[in-house]
């Protein structure tokens, strides 16, 4: 019995305290494999279907429940951070010091969270670029193809790349300076952004625009820029004045 044991990459009757659920590198078998996987079927459903995606109604929370430390939350938590891997942005949120400052502190930590670089991907931009890029070049296709540019037609696989792989037009290496200029100018000076984001079913209750431009002042701008750090703390709400427009193209 003690070789079997000393074959398993873990020892399973050793105390360890799990503070974070990326800490976890392997789980054995146990009590947490049915929510685990419920849980991967139902992220499944969000990933259906060509991008750009229509958001797709779904459960928005499933809660796990215990009241006995060592049940195996953080490492459920763990193991789902695993499988889910690049695909989504995974918050973990610590308890809260003060109640009252509950939502405050979600949004502090997400946005800390965003702008940090993905674990997954050794590339230079965070996860918050990426998410912005993705966004961004999809709403420069929708451009495109709503006559944005000359003879869209011929450019049809073009466009399709730039769905597909955003980050490799628009990434920090800037490969493709005239894409981001044209893509910031189309921004600041047109209102029809706001019906190719509604076409899509995004509604943000007439803040569309300032959503583009907040995301183009994030991800297309220098990482020490003015415009990033304006970016940065007009989603997090907070109140910070720049001498000239920190989002202008």
């Amino acid at each position: 019995m003690t070789s079997v044991f000393a074959l398993l990459p873990v020892n399973p009757f050793e105390a360890d305290v799990i503070r974070e659920p990326r800490e976890v590198t392997y789980s054995v078998q146990g009590l947490n494999d049915s929510p685990l996987n419920r849980l991967i079927a139902e992220f499944g459903c969000l990933t259906v279907g060509e991008l750009p995606r229509n958001p797709i109604p779904s459960p928005k929370a499933q809660l796990v429940v215990s009241p006995e430390a060592g049940y195996g939350k953080s490492h459920l938590l763990g193991r789902l951070f695993q499988v889910v891997g690049p695909r989504a942005t995974k918050l973990y949120l610590l308890p809260f010091q003060a109640p009252e400052r509950a939502w405050q502190s979600i949004l502090l930590t997400t946005v800390q969270e965003l702008d940090r670089p993905s674990q997954h991907d050794l590339r230079k931009e965070t996860q918050l670029d990426e998410f912005a890029m993705g966004v961004l070049a999809h709403i420069a296709a929708d451009f495109m193809v709503e006559g944005g540019v000359n003879d869209h037609d011929r450019l049809k696989r073009e466009i399709e790349q730039l769905r597909n792989h955003p980050l490799s037009f628009l990434g920090r290496d800037r490969p493709n300076r005239g894409l981001v200029d044209w893509l910031k100018a189309r921004i600041a000076s047109r209102s029809d952004s706001i019906n190719l984001l509604k076409t899509r079913r995004i509604d943000l209750q007439g803040r569309e625009k300032a959503w583009l431009q907040v995301l183009a002042g994030y991800a297309l701008s220098e990482n020490d820029s003015v415009q990033r750090y304006a970016a940065l703390s007009w989603i997090r709400g907070d109140r910070w004045k720049a001498k000239k427009r920190p989002f202008s193209a």
